[in-house]
């Protein structure tokens, strides 16, 4: 997709070494801030790069309730179409979190 990556070990490791962005793929689940944080602070700081949530338990975290309802994620293991089409649709729809 001509897209270099950046791969970051935590949400704190992001937060502490950013990078210009396209699009990020993010982990519901993670330990330390979960996708669903990560997103709010960067949203606080005016941040709006779209955000695709991957997971591996198919949806958002009980805790994360309705809020997230709208939240779309792909769910692992996802093949590489998949991946592709969820980031070009993140990409397409421009700022904001998809």
């Amino acid at each position: 997709m001509g897209h270099d990556v950046h791969v970051f070990a935590s949400a704190e490791d992001y937060e502490e070494r950013p990078a210009l962005a396209d699009c990020l793929i993010v982990d519901l689940r993670l330990p330390g801030l979960n996708g669903f944080e990560l997103r709010e602070r960067l949203r606080l700081r005016g941040s709006s790069i779209p955000i695709v949530f991957i997971t591996g338990d198919g949806g958002p975290s009980p805790g994360d309730s309705a809020a997230h309802a709208d939240m779309p994620s792909l769910a692992k293991p996802f093949n590489d179409i998949d991946l592709i089409a969820a980031i070009a649709r993140a990409v397409a729809a421009g700022p904001g979190i998809q």
